[in-house]
């Protein structure tokens, strides 16, 4: 493994325990670095500090890498500082771009709310924003029941135990997308799995014709269909092998390393964690 890859790799790691001090602040070992680096605010916001001790010079590291990645849920917004917390659903970025106004530096996103009509006020967000974080703030739904916390911005969930998830997606060199390069992606990753040591494996996928066909037994006259075909017969004969449908959302990692994949011009295999997943990683494991 070269030096680049291990440095990635143990980045990856080290912000695994950077969102563990973001995301729970009760542990032990958030309260114990809480008390001497970051006793008034979080992990988000903390300083590297005077003489810090090895082990947090190197999770605050990784303090970058957790900001990209991490998302509010706005609630009522009474915990979410407008112009210091990311809270926007931008995919380029998760922090207002606009200036705070003098005197306005402590907003929070509450005061961006009609509590009488529980909707954004749009005369003030307008007035405090530019026009594209204004687009983006009024495109956020509300949902003032609940109360504000940090988290990612997607929705991945953890298998059984016992059982393993494999995620595929495609993306074409013109960025438009067809069903049948859906399912190719969706027959390699099948081929590879059924010569791997995995058990029990559940291949996620975030098109859902390419879910609902291998799924059902209409026979399909095409291209496409000769493909669906292939996939159906290896998953009748690998009983361990299941296909279901995910939205895009909960498939961002395949999606994004697909997307990479179209400045190579071959096929790759990974033996550490791309920089250019890491942060989505580490969401997925907190």
């Amino acid at each position: 493994m070269e030096v680049t890859e291990t440095h990635g790799f143990n980045l990856a790691m080290l912000g695994k325990q950077g969102w563990n001090l973001q995301s729970n602040p009760d542990a032990l070992f958030t309260r114990i670095f809480k008390a001497r680096y970051f006793p008034q605010g979080d992990f988000l916001g903390a300083r590297l500090g005077h003489n810090p001790s090895f082990i947090w010079r190197s999770i605050h590291a990784s303090q970058v890498l957790v900001r990209q990645g991490a998302r509010w849920c706005i609630g009522n917004g009474s915990s979410i500082n407008i112009w210091k917390d990311p809270w926007l659903r931008n995919s380029h970025s998760s922090y207002v771009t606009s200036t705070a106004p003098q005197g306005y530096e402590s907003l929070t996103v509450h005061d961006l709310i009609d509590r009488t009509l529980h909707k954004w006020d749009s005369h003030r967000v307008q007035t405090l924003f530019n026009h594209q974080d204004a687009q983006s703030i009024l495109s956020i739904p509300l949902n003032l029941a609940q109360t504000a916390s940090p988290v990612v911005n997607h929705r991945w969930t953890k298998p059984p135990a016992d059982t393993f998830t494999c995620n595929v997606d495609a993306v074409l060199f013109n960025d438009s997308s067809t069903f049948g390069f859906e399912a190719a992606a969706m027959l390699e990753a099948i081929q590879y799995l059924i010569h791997s040591p995995y058990d029990n494996v559940c291949v996620e996928t975030d098109c859902k014709q390419v879910a609902d066909h291998l799924n059902s037994p209409q026979v399909l006259h095409s291209e496409y269909g000769i493909i669906i075909n292939q996939c159906r017969s290896l998953l009748r004969s690998h009983q361990n092998l299941q296909v279901r449908f995910i939205r895009r959302q909960a498939n961002r990692v395949a999606h994004t390393l697909a997307r990479v994949a179209r400045s190579s011009a071959s096929h790759h295999f990974f033996n550490f964690i791309p920089p250019c997943i890491a942060s989505l990683i580490i969401n997925e494991m907190s």
